[in-house]
């Protein structure tokens, strides 16, 4: 990992932006760097770097619901990806976070790609907001699984951190009948009967 910086990266740095989110912002051309103005700044990519297919596309449906002729505001159930300058970059465009359903009353929310539990779903629909569902195409397979599994009265596990947003919406498509575990060791203490496994897509049992 690089230890020293140039003036123009130290600059970027104390301003409040880090050396990953500089190479993913690059990467998305949602930050622009005048290169003329910059000397002895190097930018090093992996063969594979910058936000995830899932992600790219949420940001690609939000930005084209903020040039919908209708001309509605629009929102996002919560930050669309965990980068602040982005977050930014997409308030610009009229793009607003919120923290929940309950915080507005009209317009256009936008479901990330980390999904979420159908209730939200129904509560949205409820409300008479337009619904843009960005959720990413693995998630909602791993949705329809663990809904599949315990409509067939499999005991149904959980991979992954209670609180991350992906986990709650797998775990609200089994209708919260499904156990939720962030340490395989704790495996031990469930009494198990008929044994299933749902992985978030970013965890991985070995």
């Amino acid at each position: 990992m690089k230890k020293s910086y140039n003036w123009y990266e130290l600059y970027l740095i104390n301003n409040g932006y880090t050396i990953l989110s500089i190479i993913e912002l690059l990467l998305e051309g949602l930050f622009l760097l005048d290169w003329k103005e910059v000397k002895g700044l190097e930018v090093y990519t992996a063969e594979e770097a910058g936000f995830c297919f899932g992600v790219k596309r949420a940001i690609e449906m939000a930005k084209n619901a903020a040039d919908d002729e209708r001309k509605l505001s629009v929102y996002t159930l919560g930050p669309i990806i965990h980068n602040p300058q982005v977050v930014e970059k997409l308030k610009g465009l009229g793009i607003e976070p919120i923290n929940s359903i309950d915080d507005i009353d009209e317009g256009i929310i936008i479901i990330r790609s980390h999904g979420v539990a159908p209730e939200i779903i129904t509560k949205a629909k409820e409300k008479g907001l337009h619904i843009l569902d960005a959720t990413c195409p693995f998630v909602k397979k791993a949705q329809r699984y663990a809904q599949l599994l315990i409509e067939e009265d499999y005991q149904t596990i959980i991979y992954g951190d209670h609180q991350h947003p992906e986990v709650v919406g797998i775990y609200g498509a089994t209708d919260k009948k499904a156990v939720i575990l962030d340490n395989v060791a704790d495996l031990a203490r469930i009494p198990l009967k008929m044994q299933s496994w749902s992985s978030s897509t970013d965890n991985k049992v070995s």
